[in-house]
């Protein structure tokens, strides 16, 4: 029982000096804070994606829009199919085709003409009548082809359909060594009025339109 006594007394005069150093210090109203380091997990950099340079942007626009030029009648399509030194003239449209066929009515068209040439050496001429659209190009078509047969006069027309979407030779019964072909691809027709001697290599144009 003195024993518990004399221990009960120690512990209550270290309490006390622990409280009272405590107080001292000021331990309780300034509790020190450790700060543990916390590792924090950055993601790396997502790659710049660099925008693309102005000649690059121009080209691919140019690629995703088609070349309204395609079917254009040009230099460059003769010299593709074999004419070696390809001149054409462009000419005011006189309001008939081959020079006989009327077909000056057609105001919804744009008529274009051409005097061709290889070199110096005379072709023919050569028509590029555009519409607004492939509708109204399938209808100057007809056009033409009903006028055409009704010159049976000056010769019959031979409707063959082997070029674009429509095609007719007119066989004049005079100009015997001269062709006469119309044809229609897309929103446009086409007349050629050209030498025999060139058959070969307009065929091969007409492939191409």
């Amino acid at each position: 029982m003195q024993k518990f006594t004399i221990f009960t007394i120690l512990l209550s005069i270290s309490l006390i000096l622990v409280l009272g150093d405590l107080v001292l210090h000021d331990y309780l109203k300034n509790p020190v804070i450790v700060e543990v380091p916390v590792e924090v997990m950055i993601p790396a950099e997502a790659p710049l994606l660099e925008a693309p340079a102005a000649e690059e942007s121009a080209a691919v626009e140019l690629a995703a829009e088609p070349s309204a030029n395609l079917n254009h009648l040009g230099p460059d399509m003769l010299r593709s199919v074999g004419f070696a030194e390809p001149v054409m003239k462009e000419t005011i449209f006189s309001g008939l085709l081959f020079q006989f066929i009327a077909f000056a009515d057609q105001t919804d068209a744009l008529v274009q003409q051409w005097n061709t040439f290889n070199g110096t050496d005379y072709v023919g001429t050569m028509y590029e009548i555009t519409y607004p659209t492939e509708t109204s190009s399938f209808e100057g078509y007809l056009n033409i082809r009903q006028r055409a047969e009704e010159l049976s006069d000056l010769g019959e027309v031979n409707e063959n359909n082997l070029y674009g979407g429509g095609s007719i030779y007119f066989n004049h019964l005079v100009k015997t060594k001269t062709i006469h072909m119309i044809m229609r691809s897309g929103n446009k027709v086409y007349a050629f009025e050209y030498a025999v001697a060139h058959h070969e290599k307009m065929k091969n144009l007409f492939d191409l339109l």
